[in-house]
């Protein structure tokens, strides 16, 4: 059996089998061939040629990865968005800009609506087949609730802001 000799052509097939998956920055694409064993020289020729054949764009990638996260059925904050963008290796300019903060109402009150929609799926499932205890104090039971919620709200990465007014929709004090 030949050893089996690693060239660009099987390297960029690779490669472009990722890409057939979804997006990728180019740091998560060096990472992933650099997995599967191909050597440093023959990745970075690759995405070279993948970035001047437009095939490979950090920004294309994290515009993709922004809008999948901001449907209702995801509904991240920007916060954590900003954070995994970083992590995928999206320069920090790049994950400033489609991460900003909401600027005007429009912006605010969408923020707004996916983090009280988020707080209601929680809640949903967080009550179901719950029962309450017949001696806590339903005051210190909505407080906790509203801590409980506040806390997801933030994991996703919304500002203090927007989880207290969410957890305020969703279960008020």
């Amino acid at each position: 059996m030949k050893p089996v000799i690693p060239t660009v052509d099987a390297c960029r097939e690779q490669a472009l089998r990722l890409l057939d998956h979804r997006a990728h920055s180019r740091l998560e694409l060096r990472r992933k061939l650099l997995q599967r064993k191909w050597p440093v020289a023959l990745v970075e020729e690759v995405l070279t040629a993948l970035q001047a054949a437009r095939l490979l764009d950090d920004r294309a990638c994290a515009e993709a990865f922004v809008e999948s996260r901001r449907d209702p059925g995801r509904a991240w904050g920007m916060n954590r968005i900003r954070s995994e963008l970083r992590r995928r290796g999206i320069d920090e300019e790049t994950a400033g800009t489609l991460t900003a903060l909401p600027q005007d109402s429009a912006e605010a009150d969408r923020e707004l609506e996916l983090a009280t929609q988020a707080a209601a799926r929680f809640l949903r499932l967080r009550r179901a087949g719950r029962r309450p205890k017949p001696d806590d104090d339903p005051y210190q039971a909505r407080r906790r609730e509203f801590a409980a919620l506040f806390r997801h709200l933030a994991a996703k990465g919304y500002s203090p802001d927007t989880c207290h007014r969410a957890a305020e929709a969703a279960a008020p004090t």
